[in-house]
């Protein structure tokens, strides 16, 4: 039967099942989504920001790579609307090695960082540094703690975004711990976007990336390396039209999805979230 020739008592009656069902799973999954800390989130409606200001922002990213795929999008409009923006690259990206890979750690060390910059110039930004932790050990390294803190300091940035710490990889959760333990109980007043990589999150607020997502494609493509064996861009692209369809209702379009909340809510969520994890 061809959906669109339901009749109207059929789409009354599918609209009852369809409420029937999420209700059902809101309350099973409630307890699940408490202990992670996650309720509150799922109660919270996304919001569309249309036009984005000119702020101080700091991106940490654990990976070169991972500022493009998660927020590579929201990052070329904040450039656009004259945001100094700085992205802080925490590891050195080149520890991990394949087996058939046989340059020296410099040498891959280097081609990373230079993938990154082709990419952040592709996206308009001109700020970068560029960490020495060796991939995996994010968790471990009191230097990154020092080189965070030391760089909020002088940058002094309105809004940092961070991936989320829902995130599946060791490395990406990690750099929310070393977000904490760098900022500690400062009084500064910033705004922290927790952004997706490698695992969705329930967002609260949402970006039209349609009108760079060409951009934001051509910035995951400059890490040709990393495009060898996952195909990185096709996952970020494809969860943005998600985002855009399923929330938005924008046909055919893009849209990067965060947790948005001052600092010190996020640092609340977040500390109670890995703490159950």
């Amino acid at each position: 039967m061809d959906p669109n020739q339901a009749t109207p008592a059929g789409v009354v009656k599918l609209a009852g099942l369809q409420r029937y069902a999420l209700s059902f799973l809101a309350r099973r999954s409630a307890p699940l989504l408490r202990a992670h800390g996650l309720l509150r989130a799922v109660k919270t409606a996304p919001v569309l920001v249309g036009e984005i200001s000119a702020e101080r922002v700091l991106v940490l990213a654990p990976h070169p790579d991972d500022e493009a795929i998660g927020c590579g999008g929201t990052l070329a409009k904040h450039q656009r609307a004259g945001a100094s923006v700085h992205v802080l690259f925490m590891t050195d990206g080149g520890s991990r090695v394949e087996a058939s890979d046989n340059r020296s750690l410099e040498e891959r060390i280097a081609h990373r960082r230079g993938e990154a910059k082709a990419s952040l110039a592709l996206l308009g930004i001109r700020h970068a540094t560029f960490g020495d932790v060796p991939d995996g050990e994010l968790n471990r390294s009191e230097n990154a703690v020092k080189d965070l803190a030391n760089l909020i300091e002088r940058f002094d940035p309105d809004l940092i975004y961070v991936p989320s710490f829902l995130e599946q990889h060791l490395d990406h959760r990690a750099a929310n711990v070393v977000l904490l333990r760098a900022v500690g109980d400062t009084t500064r007043g910033f705004t922290c976007c927790g952004y997706e990589v490698s695992a969705p999150l329930v967002p609260n607020w949402l970006v039209d990336i349609s009108d760079v997502a060409a951009l934001k494609r051509q910035a995951i493509d400059a890490y040709s390396s990393q495009l060898t064996h996952t195909d990185y861009r096709h996952a970020a692209l494809g969860l943005n039209a998600f985002r855009a369809g399923s929330i938005l209702d924008l046909e055919g379009g893009f849209a990067e999805a965060f947790i948005r909340l001052p600092w010190h809510d996020y640092r609340t969520w977040c500390e109670s979230t890995l703490r159950d994890l």
